[in-house]
């Protein structure tokens, strides 16, 4: 079967009830589903697996990875699964042609026809209404080949009946978790009208118990331990990085001496992303975004790291590794620090991170010495420079959340002695502390609002000495000595923070020179009055 990738999010359908008479093998016993669903008798066979049966197993799971994200399924659990399994298996098998196409790529089904054919897949199905029935589901696909194709690893009959298939997910870029499919075979009674060219009454076909990612059969690898001296090897490290392989995801790097970057062309460390690019974490790829190492300076300093103004616009122009049509949000010694990275006991002095003031550059293209993003630890850590971007900070431009908002990248006992020029989320230390925490931060230098060039619009907004803007973000004993400057009427603009929204401040100050006029925090909603002092 030729792929085709959704890439609309899924529209879950609760599978609560009984599809067929017979009970399952999981032991649950059988409820009435719809009484259009196609009824069926549980089928047994030999122990092997003819290679007809393999096909038929394999054209199943090529659906549910392909249109229903190959996601975790417990067996015996109270089945969860899409609308996408039906419009997968039609499209599939060329019927297309039975929904109702806006153009090529968007169209809608009846949820009734969904209900009838899902039945077909899974144990349990929610019967509709008559009026839910007739309601309609919506969705988008796209013709593209899929960037990965299963491998059979394993195939075997259960002494319940029930089918465990295993299969190796193969990328040309890199390492996915290989996959258990558990199928259990069932004779075909009734034939919804649709499927009518394609089954019979008496043909077996298959439901789906039991989906589970295999994390044992990945390649093993042991973390390794990096040194650095030299400018080449800061150099080969960060090609290292950059390929992003999964068994190297969790290796150390230990500079051994300063290091200076005069002349080197830089591209930022950590570039790495998942290989499937669905806009959530992907349960079928182990790859981690950005950098999940530890890079342990360990007291030296990294010298002259510059990415001039049109070495900045190119990497703008850059497609990420894995997905070349999404381009880089920004540049930094760093690009994206993950969940699991640490970068401590590092200096850096005499750098320069220009990127274009422009008109039509999205505000998340962010410039920073260490890092545009980061999502894990930063501590101890001196920069000092000079940054200028749409959005731009003198230590990261994000400190991030994780994935589910449980908790965000953390800045410890950072100092950042730095000028920076930016137009929207602009600060000393970070320009967006989103779920992120500062802890010990001191910055000092300048902060200034600009407007973007072209058509004179783009009002500066979200400037702060410390940090720009602060979404449940918290800072704890940070001081600020840095002067605060517009070149244009501006908005929340704040000698410690412009604007922060949630989250907390507190034990915070604003050295005297660097108040200014400007409020301490000019801006603040759904949390308590900061506490942020002047002195």
């Amino acid at each position: 079967m030729k792929g085709k990738i959704v890439l609309a999010l899924v529209l879950l359908l609760a599978l609560l009830a009984g599809c067929g008479e017979q009970a399952a093998p999981d032991g649950s016993a059988p409820t009435s589903g719809s009484q259009s669903a196609p009824q069926g008798t549980e089928e047994t066979k030999g122990d092997a697996l003819s290679p007809e049966e393999l096909a038929q197993l394999e054209g199943l799971a090529f659906c549910y990875e392909r249109y229903c994200g190959g996601r975790s399924l417990d067996q015996g659990e109270t089945v969860e699964a899409t609308s996408w399994m039906a419009i997968a298996y039609l499209m599939e098998n060329g019927l297309g042609d039975v929904f109702d196409w806006d153009d090529e790529t968007s169209g809608s089904v009846s949820y009734g026809l969904l209900e009838e054919i899902n039945c077909l897949f899974f144990p349990r199905v929610q019967p509709l209404s008559l009026e839910e029935k007739e309601e309609r589901f919506y969705f988008y696909h796209d013709n593209r080949e899929s960037r990965y194709s299963l491998a059979l690893l394993e195939a075997a009959r259960q002494p319940d009946g029930t089918i465990e298939v295993t299969y190796r997910r193969e990328h040309p870029e890199g390492d996915l978790y290989p996959v258990t499919y558990t199928f259990y075979p069932f004779r075909l009674e009734q034939v919804p009208e649709v499927l009518s060219a394609l089954h019979r009454p008496g043909d077996t076909l298959y439901r789906i118990l039991g989906v589970a990612q295999r994390p044992d059969l990945l390649p093993e690898g042991e973390p390794q331990t990096i040194t650095i001296a030299t400018a080449e090897e800061l150099v080969a490290a960060a090609e290292r990085i950059n390929q992003a392989r999964y068994q190297d995801r969790f290796d150390t790097y230990l500079l051994t001496a300063d290091i200076d970057l005069a002349g080197v062309e830089w591209t930022p460390m950590g570039m790495g992303n998942q290989l499937l690019d669905f806009g959530w974490e992907d349960q079928r790829d182990p790859n981690l975004q950005g950098f999940n190492g530890t890079f342990d300076g360990q007291g030296h300093t990294i010298s002259n790291l510059s990415i001039p103004l049109e070495r900045g616009r190119a990497l703008l122009e850059t497609g990420e590794k894995d997905h070349p049509d999404r381009k880089l949000a920004g540049a930094a010694l760093f690009y994206r620090i993950g969940e699991q990275g640490v970068i401590k006991n590092l200096k850096l002095e005499n750098a320069t991170v220009l990127l274009p003031l422009e008109q039509g550059r999205d505000t998340s293209n962010q410039a920073a010495l260490l890092a545009v993003s980061c999502c894990g630890r930063i501590e101890n850590v001196q920069v000092q420079g000079t940054v200028q971007g749409v959005s731009a900070a003198g230590l990261v431009g994000t400190l991030g959340p994780n994935e589910d908002l449980s908790a965000g990248g953390v800045a410890k006992n950072c100092t950042a002695k730095v000028d920076v020029t930016g137009n929207g989320g602009v600060g000393g230390i970070a320009g967006t502390l989103h779920y992120g925490t500062l802890e010990g931060c001191t910055a000092a230098g300048t902060v200034t609002a600009a407007p973007l060039s072209g058509t004179g619009e783009g009002m500066p907004g979200n400037i702060g000495g410390m940090m720009g803007h602060s979404v449940q973000g918290v800072a704890n004993d940070c001081v600020t000595s840095v002067q605060v400057f517009t070149k244009a009427p501006s908005r929340c603009v704040g000698s410690f923070c412009g604007l922060a929204e949630g989250g907390a401040i507190k034990s915070c100050w604003v050295e005297g020179a660097g108040a200014g006029s400007w409020e301490t925090v000019d801006d603040f909603h759904r949390m308590e009055t900061p506490e942020v002092g002047v002195r």
